[in-house]
């Protein structure tokens, strides 16, 4: 380096330190002082794009929100979503300039269907209630799908670099796991405090046990490789442990039930039970349900298995208690008031983001609980697909319950055509995380936090990332020939 550039490297560093300090003694804003970082991940976004995606992952356990910090009124994570923003600029102008990826990633039939689930958001935001909300929230979609399942795609084609976005997503999460089980221990391991000790890095207990839940099948996976070395094969059975103490303190039912059901997706691929016979027995379920349906609900409401007690099995019974249990009943009181929203607006829906700002005056008074709101004040509506119904009508619900079809369908397929080996183990557990985490969207949801959305697209973008690799057709189309 020369002199002159010396000179002007300390020029700039002497007029940085003179604007931060004034900045945080005028204006007590201590944002100025990660203007260097910011400007070395542009950087680092711009030549190393792989290792930005990756840091991302990294991230998204230990993120922050700026709204619940206090700072500007704006629901954004730090710093994961400027990351996942910047990624997004850059993957436009990329593709406008020299496009990168491949047309297998670009016109995957999952990424089809969320093509048609964006249009239509973006349609929806138009007719919104509250525009401003809706394509604030569209933007966010947009942003969480784009790098993550974009890039990621194409950065997954390297094996390595699978498993290195699992690890660096779970390494951090072990550590807030430790840090939540510490906090907990000096409150005894009650109930009401296990709602709230893992924050600031999540919101409540119910997103934080479905996100131990999707990890759990990864880490069972990872030790079902073959010449594990010893010290990987102490570090996953400890992490795993870690994982399912934190997991049974989150007293989050859901996630316990979810893991279950996991299971029975993966005794349907391992054992390949043909689609028809699904088909068949889940009809019968449902007629069965229907025909009997008085008689169910009058079980139900003499379930009176509360959750606060200390027995398991108790607690997993109350799942079904909705006759005293508060939870249970405030849960019902949203969906009911998802489907009164959708029966007002069957089409387009109030707009995507909007259902905490709209369901006060959908809630029927015999609904309402002891932890109900009349401001409408309380979260969201306890499901992605109810949700979805409300906000984008039944076009909106329909839309994404495709994606999560066209995601299941690819994965079984991946799994029954790939030989033994590596990756046809990823396909596996791949699959039983994600089934437990949709399994449980059917009671809460996620998506729109980056806790959830990039792992859980992140290993959507790892199935995208084996299909293309061994070139397995999911939708076959028959041809006629003249």
């Amino acid at each position: 380096m020369t002199i002159s550039n010396k000179i002007w490297v300390y020029v700039l560093g002497i007029a940085f330190i003179l604007i931060n300090s004034f900045v945080v003694f005028r204006y007590d804003l201590l944002l100025m002082a990660a203007l260097p970082a910011v400007i070395l991940l542009l950087l680092a976004t711009f030549y190393h794009t792989d290792k930005v995606l990756l840091f991302t992952f990294f991230c998204a356990p230990l993120s922050l929100n700026l709204e619940d910090m206090g700072a500007f009124g704006v629901g954004m994570y730090l710093p994961t979503e400027p990351i996942l923003f910047g990624l997004t600029i850059l993957f436009v102008l990329d593709q406008l300039r020299r496009p990168s990826i491949g047309k297998g990633i670009l016109w995957h039939p999952i990424s089809i269907s969320i093509y048609m689930y964006l249009i239509w958001l973006l349609f929806t935001s138009i007719t919104s209630a509250r525009p401003d909300v809706s394509f604030k929230f569209l933007l966010s979609r947009v942003w969480f799908f784009v790098p993550v399942l974009f890039y990621g795609a194409k950065v997954f084609a390297d094996p390595d670099k699978r498993k290195q976005s699992l690890w660096l997503y779970l390494i951090p999460l072990t550590g807030v796991v430790l840090y939540t089980l510490v906090r907990h221990a000096g409150h005894g391991f009650a109930e009401d405090p296990g709602h709230w000790v893992m924050s600031p890095f999540y919101k409540d207990h119910t997103s934080y046990g479905a996100i131990l839940a999707l990890f759990t099948p990864i880490v069972v996976g990872f030790l079902s490789e073959k010449d594990l070395a010893f010290y990987k094969k102490f570090a996953l059975w400890s992490i795993l442990i870690v994982l399912i103490v934190g997991l049974y303190f989150s007293y989050t039912r859901a996630a316990w039930l979810s893991l279950v059901g996991g299971l029975g997706v993966y005794a349907i691929l391992k054992y390949k039970v043909p689609f028809k016979l699904l088909v068949v027995v889940t009809a019968i379920a449902a007629v069965f349900a229907i025909n009997e349906r008085e008689k169910i609900l009058l079980d139900l409401e003499r379930n009176r298995s509360e959750h606060t007690t200390e027995d398991l099995g108790e607690r997993l019974e109350s799942v079904s208690n909705i006759s005293t249990d508060a939870s249970n009943l405030e849960r019902i009181n949203r969906w009911n008031s998802a489907i009164s929203m959708y029966e007002k607006r069957p089409v387009v829906g109030y707009g995507p983001g909007t259902y905490a700002m709209e369901y006060a005056p959908h809630q029927d008074p015999k609904d309402m609980t002891i932890i109900s709101s009349n401001y409408g004040d309380m979260g969201n509506a306890h499901s992605e697909y109810l949700g979805a119904l409300a906000e984008a009508g039944l076009p909106g619900a329909i839309l994404f319950t495709l994606i999560v079809v066209f995601v299941f369908l690819t994965g079984a397929k991946l799994y029954h055509a790939l030989p033994i080996g590596e990756d046809k183990t990823m396909v596996m557990i791949i699959v039983v995380a994600l089934s437990t985490y949709f399994a449980h969207s059917a009671l809460n949801n996620y998506l729109d936090t980056d806790k959830a959305a990039v792992p859980v697209w992140g290993m959507v973008a790892i199935l995208i990332a084996i299909q293309i690799k061994h070139g397995v057709k999911i939708i076959k189309l028959n041809r006629r020939t003249s």
